[in-house]
C-alpha cells in the first residue's frame, strides 16, 4: 500500500482525511454565506420546509462540520476511533435528512425516500460501503493505532 512521505499512512487514508477536511471547510463557508445573506436563506423556505431548513442550518450543519473536522484529524493521525467514526458519520449522512423530515416535516418524507433511492443516492451508499470496506482491510486497519489499550 503506497504511503505519503514514508510515514506509514496509506494514501487512501490521507485522501479520506483531506476529503473530510475539505467537507468541513465547505460547510463552514456555507454557514458564513447563509448567515451573511439571510434573505437568501429566507428564499429557500416554503410553508412545508421552514422548520426543517432552520433546524438543518442551526443544528445539523454545525454538527456535521464539527464531526468532519474531528474525523479528518483522527484519520490524519491514524487514530483507530476515526475508522469507526467514518462508518457512523456515513450512516448519519444517509439518515439525517430522513430523521429531520420525519420529525419536522412529515409531508416531505416521500421526497426524502425518493432522493435516497435515486441514482445519486445509490452511488452515495456504494461509496460509503467502499470506504468502510477499505478502512477495514487488514493492511489499512493495521496502520491505525488503538489508543484504548
Amino acid at each position: 500500500m503506497p504511503s505519503i512521505a514514508g510515514n506509514g499512512r496509506p494514501f487512501g487514508v490521507s485522501f479520506l482525511a483531506a476529503c473530510f477536511a475539505m467537507y468541513a471547510m465547505f460547510l463552514l463557508f456555507c454557514l458564513i454565506v447563509a448567515f451573511a445573506n439571510p434573505q437568501m436563506v429566507q428564499s429557500w423556505k416554503t410553508p412545508d420546509n421552514g422548520e426543517r431548513i432552520a433546524f438543518e442550518l442551526a443544528v445539523l450543519t454545525p454538527l456535521n462540520m464539527l464531526l468532519a473536522a474531528v474525523l479528518s484529524i483522527g484519520l490524519w493521525r491514524l487514530q483507530d476511533w476515526a475508522r469507526y467514526g467514518v462508518a457512523l458519520f456515513g450512516m448519519w449522512g444517509l439518515f439525517d435528512r430522513a430523521i429531520v423530515a420525519t420529525v419536522l416535516a412529515p409531508a416531505t418524507i416521500s421526497d426524502t425516500v425518493k432522493s435516497n433511492f435515486s441514482p445519486a443516492g445509490m452511488a452515495r451508499i456504494l461509496i460509503l460501503i467502499a470506504v468502510i470496506g477499505y478502512l477495514y482491510q487488514p493492511r489499512v486497519a493495521n496502520s491505525f493505532s488503538d489508543t484504548s489499550r
